[in-house]
């Protein structure tokens, strides 16, 4: 599976068109289209566009070129059509919960996730740096026994739409 960058496409000028459950991305030079595909069948809430990449080669390494384009997609020097480690489809799709990935194998939503180790045993190192479960204060809250002695403070914003009172933040002020 490819994950295509939409903004890689934008900047190169090539142009994308989608609606009615049909993508299509053509190349600016010729209007040929190099990229076209369809709305996938709604699989656990996720509505995602199968795409196919036209006219295209697989290059050493695990590359796929699109020969007419120049814009490639790759896998970071492997094989996208060989079985890896739950570890790197973890890595592939982001990060994404491993039940998640577990999931897509067992309702066969992904053509080619094929799993070699399914275990990741909360291993990974971006994510136990990112997704922290310890609070960042003491589990044990003593409140404070005086007016305003201890003030939370959360600021928000800037917002996309302008308050009625001519507000783009928000500052929430609760006394403990």
């Amino acid at each position: 599976m490819n994950l295509l960058s939409i903004p890689s496409f934008d900047a190169k000028g090539f142009l994308g068109s989608w609606g009615s459950g049909v993508l299509s991305v053509k190349d600016p030079r010729n209007g040929s289209t190099v990229v076209d595909g369809r709305l996938a069948s709604n699989h656990g809430g996720h509505r995602l566009y199968q795409v196919h990449i036209l006219d295209s080669v697989e290059h050493e390494q695990g590359q796929q070129q699109a020969l007419a384009t120049g814009i490639s997609v790759s896998s970071g020097g492997r094989s996208l059509r060989k079985p890896c480690s739950l570890a790197m489809w973890h890595t592939r799709f982001a990060h994404i919960n491993t039940n998640v990935i577990a999931l897509m194998k067992r309702r066969d939503l992904v053509d080619g996730l094929d799993i070699t180790d399914s275990s990741l045993n909360g291993k990974c190192e971006p994510c136990l740096h990112a997704k922290p479960t310890r609070r960042p204060y003491d589990s044990i809250v003593t409140p404070a026994t005086e007016v305003l002695f201890r003030i939370h403070l959360d600021l928000w914003g800037k917002s996309r739409t302008m308050s009625l009172g001519g507000a783009w933040y928000m500052m929430l002020a609760v006394d403990d």
